[in-house]
């Protein structure tokens, strides 16, 4: 760990939590680096075992919710989860290694630009969500945190989300989200292939590219856009009882099933 990180961490003692990881199972503390100074603790609080951050583990919960398990975390239903399939346009993070290890139904994507849909580049999947190269129904359950903010046309990834998914199939996902205010489009490619920005451009932290531009910021109107693709949607917030036992904090969780 970089000295940097070790002065970050005793500077910001009052703000780690104790409590029990929904994606390891563990009764871990969860660190922050730089205490409220963080602009969203949804991608704070890592996890001293998997390093799962509040957002990732919020997402977990709602798996958990969504198949009415009793387990409180992924690594003790993984058992279950196991026999699910389950696609997540994320690679290496702390679910797929408890989901992922060794288990051909579950499915990880990244999106590169210079490798052709359904092949691999360094071991991983390329897959774009607006044109999935996956079969009709082939999903139980399709993951995707904080994505779809920075695809180009979001409701065609929504509708092939939407075609992978067996009937009753969950989509279980995130979004930078605004709830007193519609969509906002920030930016839109246009048929040159330009990147016209309608606002001050924003980028946001990518393992892969290092950054990516958001092309907009969702709104309340995301439910009635899920709506009329197919899906049943409700909203998990954060709850005081969320924060105390598994450190999620300042995150949303839209969970979609389909009709």
């Amino acid at each position: 760990m970089q000295l940097k990180s070790v002065i970050g961490l005793a500077r910001n003692v009052r703000y780690h939590r104790f409590g029990k990881c929904t994606i390891c199972g563990k009764n871990t503390m969860f660190l922050s680096f730089d205490g409220h100074a963080a602009p969203h603790v949804r991608e704070r609080l890592h996890c001293a075992s998997c390093k799962s951050v509040s957002r990732q583990r919020h997402v977990a919960l709602e798996m958990l919710r969504a198949f009415e398990r009793k387990e409180t975390s992924l690594q003790e239903a993984r058992a279950f989860f196991r026999t699910l399939k389950i696609y997540s346009a994320s690679s290496g993070d702390a679910m797929s290694q408890v989901l992922g290890k060794d288990n051909s139904n579950y499915v990880v994507s990244e999106y590169f630009p210079d490798v052709p849909a359904g092949e691999k580049k360094n071991g991983v999947q390329c897959q774009n969500l607006e044109a999935l190269t996956f079969k009709d129904s082939e999903f139980d359950v399709v993951i995707t945190e904080d994505v779809l903010e920075h695809v180009v046309n979001f409701k065609k990834a929504l509708s092939e989300i939407h075609r992978v998914l067996k009937k009753g199939g969950f989509h279980i996902f995130t979004v930078p989200l605004l709830l007193d205010s519609p969509t906002v489009e920030r930016a839109i490619v246009e048929q040159t292939g330009t990147i016209k920005h309608l606002l001050p451009p924003e980028y946001h932290g990518d393992p892969i590219r290092g950054e990516i531009l958001a092309f907009r910021t969702f709104g309340y109107d995301i439910f009635s856009m899920l709506s009329e693709i197919g899906f049943d949607a409700t909203l998990s917030p954060t709850f005081f009882q969320m924060t105390l036992k598994h450190a999620i904090a300042d995150s949303y969780v839209i969970v979609s099933r389909k009709r």
